[in-house]
């Protein structure tokens, strides 16, 4: 129960109440203030229940305040005797039977008001079915059916241009909210270019920027080609084993060339194994040396320190001298 009156005591010390309670003052109440109180509840939701209960007759407050918790769909029994019994606490102003309601109410509050609004014109008229009989009586009904389906299909659109307008508003606000962004990027732009400009030698600087940059490109492009051609050594010593391979297919033909006692087969094996030797004596070991003295200046050259911020401030300063030597001479 704590738990509830400090829920009751926060809803109703915020807008739109606005009372001054706290937790003692409120469970305090006298019965026929919490009852009161539970009234000017509902009075938010729907004017007519804005009364002074003392200018009310009991019962008749009671099912006032019974007829608007069956609109907000509030479970009420319908046994005989805890309806009852619901209303007599209603009207001594039992805190066991009101503290339920009001958390309840407060619960889904925008909604119930929601609610409370829509009931106006969403509750049918109760004719008992003797009346109906009459033609015009029957017309009439059928037209105030007619009514409640337009007022729904109307509402629903307008909900609908709601929800689109507050879309619509939220697109607007994002859109300010990049303007505003890109301003700022744009002054923070202009702001590092006047530092630039105004910062001395800053063309010199930029063209050393610039060098740096070409050189860093140059030292990747190395770093690729050197990667290029550690694959091509690969390729190389798969060459070797191959010929190696070859080799002994060459021995192998030559065995069996001689138990053939082949002279053409023979004369032609020996002529691929003349090419194979030169292949793998002379031509490979040729290719394969050219080919490793490349990687290692390639691997020289990657290896040389790269240009430094610092290294470049002192080509910048020896130009800067050199200048101003040639200037006084």
């Amino acid at each position: 129960m704590s738990e509830v009156i400090k829920f009751i005591t926060d809803k109703l010390t915020s807008p739109p109440f606005n009372r001054n309670f706290n937790y003692i003052t409120f469970d305090e109440l006298e019965p026929n203030l919490l009852l009161q109180l539970l009234s000017d509840v509902l009075g938010e939701l729907d004017p007519k229940h804005k009364i002074d209960i003392r200018d009310e007759a009991p019962e008749a407050t009671t099912m006032r305040i019974l007829e608007a918790l069956r609109m907000l769909r509030y479970k009420i029994p319908t046994e005989p005797d805890d309806l009852s019994e619901l209303c007599e606490s209603l009207i001594i102003g039992d805190k066991k039977c009101i503290y339920p309601i009001m958390e309840s109410i407060l619960q889904n509050f925008d909604e119930h008001k929601k609610r409370s609004y829509l009931s106006k014109f969403l509750t049918k008229v109760r004719v008992p079915a003797d009346f109906m009989q009459d033609s015009e009586l029957n017309k009439l009904y059928s037209e105030h059916e007619a009514l409640i389906e337009a007022f729904k299909n109307t509402h629903k659109q307008l909900e609908n241009i709601k929800h689109k307008s507050l879309s619509t508003c939220e697109v607007k606000n994002d859109i300010s909210v990049m303007q505003e962004e890109k301003d700022q990027l744009l002054r923070r732009i202009n702001r590092m270019k006047m530092k630039v400009e105004n910062f001395p030698s800053s063309i010199m600087m930029l063209d050393v920027a610039r060098k740096l940059r070409v050189e860093r490109e140059r030292k990747a492009k190395i770093a690729q080609q050197l990667q290029q051609q550690r694959i091509m050594v690969s390729g190389h010593r798969n060459l070797e084993d191959k010929v190696v391979e070859l080799r002994q297919q060459s021995n192998e033909f030559q065995r069996r060339s001689a138990d053939c006692n082949a002279e053409n087969l023979l004369s032609r094996l020996e002529e691929e194994v003349k090419i194979n030797q030169y292949l793998a004596s002379e031509k490979q070991p040729k290719e394969i040396n050219e080919a490793k003295a490349y990687l290692e200046d390639l691997t020289r050259i990657a290896n040389q320190p790269a240009l430094t911020y610092s290294y470049l401030s002192q080509l910048n300063q020896k130009v800067t001298s050199i200048i101003s030597s040639s200037n006084f001479s």
